[in-house]
């Protein structure tokens, strides 16, 4: 729900003219697609799709998603390294600091060059050095339209706010599921869940995969035996967890 309505909150900041209840649904018809479409943001596309059927801003409507999709991936990994900087020394060994902190800064540099119009223009201008034509101008376009949000910076520092607290309930969802199956749970290991269910996150972005099934699974047999949760647990833990979800 409260997905929804970050999602919601930047597409009415930007007068789409859709009613709000309405904007849920479509979000909500976006996470039942996203089961079946590659990767875990095929769901993005029915929504922009159906948005843009109402309103005809296809451009205004991708940026939006695009926002809200960069809020909630900078959120995970922020998310992760506030856990990390807690627990320190006791930080899983099969994720090391330099590794963690190059992903923040990955995802954070992203976000920038979204939300700052000079990186903007310089991403730009290396994009129409490799490519130009058509794609510059849809990326102009797009850069463009992203100036609505842009120009309000207390907007965009509450909706990040909001997509952290969003993120901390799904890393939440790992661990209440994790105490259902009776796995031995203290402050220390829920906080090194809070640094590798983000991890989780970031890899079934990739569109590899329906909604990450298989490469979720896979890449918790490796980082999750780092705090003593066996592979065939942690299988089943991101097997049942995905059902919840689901």
């Amino acid at each position: 729900l409260l997905g929804g309505w970050q999602w919601t909150l930047i597409l009415r900041r930007a007068e789409m003219g859709v009613r709000p209840a309405r904007l849920q649904a479509i979000y909500w018809v976006g996470l039942f697609f996203n089961n079946f479409l590659p990767g875990n943001v095929g769901g993005d596309l029915v929504k922009v799709s159906d948005v843009a059927v109402n309103t005809g801003q296809v451009a205004r409507t991708l940026a939006g998603t695009l926002l809200d999709r960069m809020l909630g991936l900078s959120a995970l990994v922020c998310v992760a390294f506030a856990a990390a900087t807690l627990l320190g020394d006791q930080t899983p060994a099969g994720l090391p600091w330099w590794a963690l902190t190059s992903l923040v800064a990955a995802v954070w540099m992203a976000s920038a060059a979204l939300l700052s119009g000079r990186l903007g223009r310089l991403s730009l201008a290396m994009l129409t050095r490799l490519r130009g034509g058509r794609v510059s101008e849809r990326l102009t376009r797009l850069l463009g339209e992203l100036q609505t949000w842009r120009a309000d910076k207390g907007f965009v520092f509450r909706l990040a706010l909001l997509a952290f607290v969003v993120q901390s309930l799904r890393v939440l969802t790992h661990v209440l599921v994790a105490d259902a199956m009776d796995i031995p749970l203290d402050p220390t290991r829920i906080l090194q869940l809070y640094v590798l269910v983000p991890v989780l996150g970031v890899a079934i972005v990739l569109p590899i995969s329906f909604n990450g099934l298989g490469v979720r699974e896979f890449v918790a047999t490796r980082i999750m035996p780092e705090i003593g949760i066996t592979a065939e647990t942690a299988i089943a833990l991101q097997l049942l967890t995905y059902l919840v979800q689901v």
